[in-house]
């Protein structure tokens, strides 16, 4: 079976729109990967898979823009490699880790939960009190030591502070 000159010519075409431009992502994804395929052997670290929900206080679902929680080493882990675990936390409320690939978990050590909860990215006003945004402050330790966890968090909202009305 043929394919057809039109075909050709558009495609073609589209090669030639987006040859410049594609050459150029696929050389910074290539090159990003190295660091990453390296360690892909028979001595890569054991990994838990880590999964769970996400709610306030109040029993309602975060919501925003911009909704992230984050796995970050803690101090004095055993973690082969000190590497953050992430992921986007969904409109459900529910997560599921990932290190290197969607759903690998996380590397078996202990860390700090720490939340990302936008309004939105532009205006980067948080909804969350701000001691869940960084791991000296969070008051969430996990460890993770066996092949799957579920972890859930109730975190509380931020404090609005209203404008004064004239």
């Amino acid at each position: 079976i043929g394919v057809s000159n039109h075909m050709r010519c558009n495609t073609q075409r589209l090669w030639q729109f987006h040859s410049a431009s594609s050459l150029t992502l696929v050389l910074v994804f290539s090159f990003a990967m190295i660091p990453l395929l390296s360690g892909c052997g028979k001595d890569r670290p054991k990994m838990g898979t880590v999964s769970g929900k996400v709610v306030y206080t109040d029993g309602s679902i975060p919501r925003g823009g911009v909704a992230v929680i984050r796995f970050e080493p803690a101090p004095g882990t055993t973690a082969e490699i000190r590497k953050t675990a992430s992921n986007e936390i969904r409109e459900d409320g529910t997560f599921e880790l990932f290190t290197v690939r969607p759903g690998d978990g996380a590397i078996y050590g202990k860390y700090k939960t720490v939340f990302t909860i936008l309004e939105s990215y532009r205006t980067g006003i948080s909804l969350i009190d701000e001691k869940y945004t960084r791991a000296e402050t969070s008051p969430f330790e996990c460890v993770i030591d066996s092949a799957s966890h579920v972890f859930d968090f109730e975190i509380e909202k931020a404090e609005r502070k209203r404008k004064k009305r004239k």
